[in-house]
C-alpha cells in the first residue's frame, strides 16, 4: 500500500515526527510558525474548577489535539475522546451532588438538569453531546475533521466543563 491508500499519513520510522501533509492539503499550512499559532490555540483552554480527574481527561484530549499535528486523524480522535471527558464530569458532578453515578448517560444528564445542576438550554447541548458520542461510538468508517470543526469541538467541551463546574 502506498504513503496515502487510507486517505492519511501512514506512519513509519522515517516520518513519525514529520508533520502531515494532510495539513497542508486542508488548511494549506504547515510549518513551525503555524504549528506554534496551533499549539497557541488549544493550549488556551484551561478548566476553571474541575475535579482533577477530568482535568486529566482534558489534558489528553489537548493533547491529542496537538499531537494532530503528526498525525491528522488525532484530530478526530481529540474530539471523540472530549464526549468521554464530558461523560466523566457528568458522572462525577452527579457523585458531589449525592445522586446515582452508574446510569446511562441519558438518564445522568436528566438526574443533573432535575437537581438544578443543568439549565434547560444546558441539557439540551449535554443531549447534543450524548447523541454525538453514540455515533462516534459506532463509526462505519474513519472521521476526519477539519480544524475549525475540532477546535470548535474543543470549545464547546471547555464551556460546558466550565459550566457544570461554576
Amino acid at each position: 500500500m502506498d504513503q496515502w491508500s487510507l486517505g492519511f499519513k501512514r506512519v513509519t520510522p522515517e516520518n513519525w515526527l514529520s508533520s502531515d501533509e494532510t495539513w497542508r492539503n486542508i488548511v494549506g499550512y504547515m510549518d513551525e510558525e503555524d504549528f506554534a499559532g496551533w499549539y497557541a490555540e488549544v493550549a488556551a483552554f484551561e478548566l476553571a474548577n474541575a475535579p482533577k480527574e477530568v482535568e486529566a481527561l482534558f489534558a489528553v484530549a489537548k493533547t491529542t489535539f496537538v499531537y494532530a499535528w503528526l498525525f491528522y486523524p488525532f484530530l478526530a480522535v481529540a474530539a471523540d475522546h472530549l464526549y468521554k471527558v464530558l461523560e466523566a464530569a457528568a458522572r462525577l458532578k452527579c457523585v458531589a451532588l449525592g445522586l446515582e453515578s452508574r446510569m446511562s448517560l441519558d438518564r445522568t444528564i436528566t438526574a443533573l438538569h432535575k437537581q438544578g445542576a443543568l439549565s434547560d438550554d444546558q441539557a439540551r447541548d449535554w443531549h447534543t453531546i450524548r447523541h454525538l458520542r453514540n455515533h462516534a461510538s459506532h463509526p462505519y468508517f474513519q472521521t476526519i475533521q477539519p480544524p475549525n470543526m475540532a477546535v470548535s469541538a474543543l470549545s464547546d467541551a471547555h464551556r460546558m466543563l466550565n459550566e457544570l463546574f461554576a
